[in-house]
């Protein structure tokens, strides 16, 4: 079973960025050097890199279901999310 998913993410400077992530299924009611303020955070694999970072939930502006279609929508390629997801 695939538990990664495509997050439509507010970057922060007005930007938006498209990541594919996998939840480690830990989400926190706090704040970190990033998130000065308390508010959910979930913890997550960035696929890009393979480092484990906090996202804050409120900032999370999509969820996509990294089939076909939704890697088509985040311009993410099908191939990527496989060659992860092995």
């Amino acid at each position: 079973m695939n538990k990664r998913v495509i997050v439509e993410i507010d970057g922060g400077d007005g930007t938006l960025k498209i990541l594919l992530v996998e939840p480690t299924g830990h989400m926190r009611f706090t704040f970190d050097m990033l998130h000065p303020e308390k508010q959910w955070l979930m913890e997550a694999i960035d696929q890009r890199d393979g480092t484990v970072s906090f996202f804050a939930l409120a900032d999370i502006r999509q969820w996509i279901i990294p089939d076909k279609q939704g890697c088509e929508l985040a311009g993410i390629p099908l191939a990527e999310v496989e060659r992860v997801a092995a």
